[in-house]
């Protein structure tokens, strides 16, 4: 019925409950002397306010991870994406290079009359993980 991140939500939920409303209670009969039946309605008056400061806290408790690894994994993956543009921008650099310095020795045999049987530069083109 309940998957167990449920449960434990739901027994943060109560632990948290029980605390502030016994620890209001007890501060609030301690600052007056008042009957079973008072303090039975001190704590029903006290669950309206812990109730909400219960599900405030919670959620803080379960919404900050969250959007901190959010933001995390957009950071990261911006960063991620910039190394692979950079790195592919060198990789055509390194390439265009490598051609320019082929077709400057073709050329300088061509013009001494020399044979070129170099073989062009190969696409060295890894593929992306």
């Amino acid at each position: 019925m309940f998957r167990d991140y449920e449960i434990d939500y739901l027994a943060k939920s109560l632990v948290l409950v029980a605390l502030l409303t016994v620890g209001a209670t007890i501060y609030e009969t301690m600052l007056t002397n008042k009957s079973a039946l008072d303090i039975v309605i001190a704590v029903i008056r006290w669950q309206s306010v812990t109730l909400p400061l219960t599900l405030i806290i919670l959620a803080s408790w379960e919404v900050t991870p969250v959007l901190a690894k959010r933001i995390n994994e957009k950071f990261t993956n911006r960063v991620r994406e910039e190394g692979r543009q950079e790195g592919r921008q060198e990789g055509r650099q390194e390439q265009n290079a490598k051609w320019i310095a082929w077709n400057e020795r073709r050329l300088e045999a061509e013009r001494q009359g020399w044979t070129f049987n170099e073989p062009p530069p190969a696409n060295e083109v890894q593929p992306e993980k």
